[in-house]
């Protein structure tokens, strides 16, 4: 009996599961190494012909896989040439309050963090008129530098309440978002953030730690996060390079 090329590649499935199935399972095993750092940035995707020996699976289905990652923004293809692994960004909508691994999740891509120090300091102007304090209170200050799919996106500086501070200090912040930690030290939860979003430059240290040129402005988001409350309790700066973060908002007319 004659062989098609379909039949052929149906028959080295494993278990023979249908497309549907299969496609997603290949989508999620390919963000899963993409997203952990097994295949790195601006890396070069295996062909086709090679991901239909490794998986088992037909072209259609391979193909299938890869559009689902590039519509998330994980991959991206150059003619001729195959898929390669995109700078990831991130799409935040203001018009919900969210941590960066909530956003981030929603869209399949990982996030961590590292620490880059975590100290007391007295308050300059601008960090105690947003926390609602005197000038020179001792407030607490961190500094992160966040990665998305193990890629430098942002630099994080936030500043805490002393008292709230000492706590953050003692909770797992390399891999907890900031937000979700003050759910479950503070009685009352967030309420609402005041983002001011502007295009600025930044010290050597910043720039280094997001592998960005020092001649290339950053997005700096300032931002005040309060509980239901009405008290401020987070004042951060977050810098990212151009093409990392995008912002969406719905605006009414009235």
């Amino acid at each position: 009996m004659m062989v098609t090329p379909t039949q052929t590649d149906e028959r080295k499935r494993p278990n023979g599961p249908k497309d549907g199935p299969r496609y997603k399972a290949i989508r999620e095993a390919l963000r899963r190494q993409i997203t952990e750092g097994t295949y790195r940035l601006m890396e070069k995707l295996p062909s086709e012909h090679t991901l239909m020996d490794q998986f088992g699976a037909s072209r259609a289905t391979i193909r299938k896989a890869l559009s689902g990652l590039l519509e998330i923004g994980l991959i991206h293809s150059r003619r001729g040439e195959g898929y390669f692994v995109s700078r990831p960004s991130l799409v935040q909508d203001l018009r919900r309050l969210q941590g960066l691994s909530e956003s981030a999740e929603e869209v399949g891509h990982c996030v961590s963090s590292k620490v880059v120090s975590a100290c007391e300091l007295s308050a300059d102007k601008a960090v105690a008129d947003a926390l609602a304090l005197e000038p020179g209170t001792r407030v607490f200050e961190l500094k992160r530098l966040r990665y998305l799919n193990a890629v430098p996106l942002s630099f994080d500086v936030s500043y805490f309440p002393l008292i709230l501070g000492r706590e953050l200090e003692k909770c797992d912040l390399a891999s907890a978002d900031v937000y979700s930690l003050l759910g479950e030290l503070l009685d009352d939860d967030l309420g609402h953030a005041d983002f001011l979003i502007e295009v600025t430059d930044a010290d050597c240290e910043i720039t280094d730690a997001l592998d960005a040129p020092v001649i290339e402005p950053l997005i700096r988001v300032t931002r005040v996060a309060y509980m239901m409350s009405g008290k401020p309790v987070d004042f951060e700066y977050i810098y990212g390079r151009p093409g990392s973060y995008r912002f969406k908002v719905r605006v009414p007319r009235w």
